[in-house]
């Protein structure tokens, strides 16, 4: 545990200091950077809860980089920044890897509502967004550990991705796929049996939810391939998993993958 910690505080040290001073503003070699962090603290990973926390820590800073490619006035960095400085200063609190999942999770949803209300021109998502946050507050108040706020955390990242992927899909292209994603999160939720699966099911459709995303992002095309391979991954490393917490790891590692082609699809 201890060397995959030392890893893991290594990697968020350097991110922070290059990603907080964007001086050339070169988002390509950032989302390279956190990329390969993802494989370096893999290495360093014990276990599957292990590799979910690496997983939801990259998602949170890939989700700043794409966070900062929107905010082109920066009118928002103050508040991005504010995200990272959470997340570390939890980390330090963390004495596990449940705990960095739920530390992870929740500032995913924070991160997402920010990039949410960039998207709202109009304010027409502005109550749906402060819905969810509502929501992750209400509903972490009568959580009794970290497994079940690590789900509380997911379930509301669906949530506010589901915003985000509407709020890119004004003529309604995509609003059946889109409904479909939040109720097969709602559907499986009735068969799990604890947090566990829970988050497992999060994970899963937040990989579903980036897809479409992600394809909204990309009008030409150009990396329609390498999204449906992330998908064929999904599901292959699935029929290898032997418990929800391995499936989580699945999840989120293509979350990052695929936030990675979406901060591409933008720079």
């Amino acid at each position: 545990m201890k060397r995959f910690t030392a890893a893991l505080l290594s990697v968020l040290m350097i991110l922070s200091m290059s990603l907080n001073s964007f001086a050339a503003l070169d988002y390509t070699s950032y989302l390279d950077s956190v990329y390969d962090s993802l494989e370096t603290v893999n290495d360093s990973c014990t276990g599957a809860p292990q590799q979910s926390a690496n997983g939801a820590y990259r998602c949170v800073e890939m989700l700043e980089i794409i966070a900062f490619e929107l905010d082109s006035s920066f009118e928002y960095t103050e508040y991005i920044s504010g995200v990272i400085d959470d997340m570390e200063t939890n980390d330090d609190s963390c004495t596990g890897a449940p705990q960095q999942i739920a530390n992870g999770t929740y500032r995913m949803v924070d991160m997402l509502a920010i990039i949410a209300l960039m998207l709202d021109d109009d304010g027409t998502y502005s109550e749906y967004i402060s819905d969810v946050l509502d929501d992750m507050s209400t509903i972490n108040s009568k959580c009794e550990s970290a497994p079940q706020q690590s789900a509380n955390g997911i379930y509301r990242v669906v949530n506010m991705l589901q915003i985000i992927a509407l709020e890119l899909d004004p003529n309604g292209i995509y609003t059946s796929i889109i409904e479909s994603v939040g109720d097969s999160l709602s559907d499986n939720d009735k068969n799990c049996t604890g947090a566990p699966q829970q988050l497992a099911n999060g994970a899963y459709r937040t990989v579903e939810m980036l897809y479409i995303i992600a394809n909204e992002w990309d009008t030409a095309g150009t990396y329609s391939e390498i999204l449906s391979g992330v998908l064929d991954t999904l599901e292959e490393n699935n029929d290898n998993c032997n418990g929800a917490p391995q499936q989580s790891a699945n999840g989120f590692y293509r979350a990052v993958e695929l936030l990675y082609v979406i901060g591409n699809t933008l720079a």
